[in-house]
Order: C-alpha cells, then structure tokens, then sequence
C-alpha cells in the first residue's frame, strides 16, 4: 500500500483493522511488509491498545525494532510495559546503540537496568558507556559504530564491507 502515489493513511488504517477484526494473520504479515516502519509506528498510534500489541508482536525483530524507534513517547511507553524485558533486549540489540541509549533513558531506571543485563555484553557496553553521558549531549546522542574505509574504494565496495 505505501507505493501508492499519494498514501492515505486512514485507508491503510481501515484495512489493517479489517485484517485484525477478521483475524486474517497471514495477510496482515503479508500487508505490514509492505509498509515503512515509520508509517507502521504511525497506524500503532490510532490503533487501540489489544490490536497495537498484536500488530507490533507481528513484526519480525529488525522491523519490530525500527517502529520501536520511531514510535511517539506515549506509545512507547506502553510497548515497553507491555512487552517482555527478554524481547526489549533483543528489540535494543538490534538497533543502533544510541537509538537504543535514547529509549533506555526513557523507561524507568529499574527495568533499563534489567534490560540491559539482558543484552549481550558487548551491546550493554556500547549502550552504559553513551547513558553515561548527560542527557542531550553529544555523547548520549553519537552513534558509536565507526566504519574506517579505503579512499580508492567505489561506492560498490563500500556498500558490501
């Protein structure tokens, strides 16, 4: 649906629930592929909170973890209770550390402290070293992934390293 020229939004919300409402699972998986992850976090924002759950429980991982990130606060907030702290961290993992930082420091300290041990070693370290930082500087925001490349490489060979 989201390579039509003009997306409605509302058409696509009216078919997802239709899909929901009918308890067509297969074709719901088949309809969310088909979307960006930051119109999925849109549709989650007018759904209520049993059809929001479904929808995103849905998603495969790396999906699942890019709507987390562009979810609005209010509906974050209420993934994060509502999930598993095991499928938090695995959600964490599978984004960028500092996008992962961002919504740790969001949730209360206890349950990120318990997420974060949940998370491999290496993850949690990356994510403790920028929530260590103060909230809003460039050290909480930075990406700590680095990539060092060959100048005399093409863009072909940058893009597959």
């Amino acid at each position: 649906m989201s390579s039509k020229a003009n997306y409605d939004l509302t058409e696509t919300f009216e078919h997802l629930v239709e899909l929901l409402d009918a308890e067509k699972f297969s074709e719901l998986d088949q309809f969310l592929k088909q979307e960006h992850p930051a119109d999925i976090a849109d549709l989650l924002e007018m759904l209520d909170d049993d059809h929001r759950l479904k929808v995103f429980e849905s998603l495969h991982l790396n999906v699942a973890a890019e709507v987390l990130d562009e979810a609005r606060t209010d509906t974050l907030q209420e993934l994060v209770e509502a999930l598993p702290d095991d499928r938090l961290a695995d959600l964490l993992e599978a984004m960028p550390s500092d996008d992962a930082a961002e919504i740790l420091s969001e949730i209360a300290e206890d349950q990120a402290e318990a997420i974060i041990a949940l998370m491999t070693p290496e993850e949690a370290n990356e994510v403790e070293k920028l929530l260590a930082y103060e909230e809003d500087t460039a050290g909480r925001l930075m990406a700590t992934n680095i990539v060092r490349l060959v100048k005399d490489w093409t863009i072909a060979q940058t893009l597959e390293y």
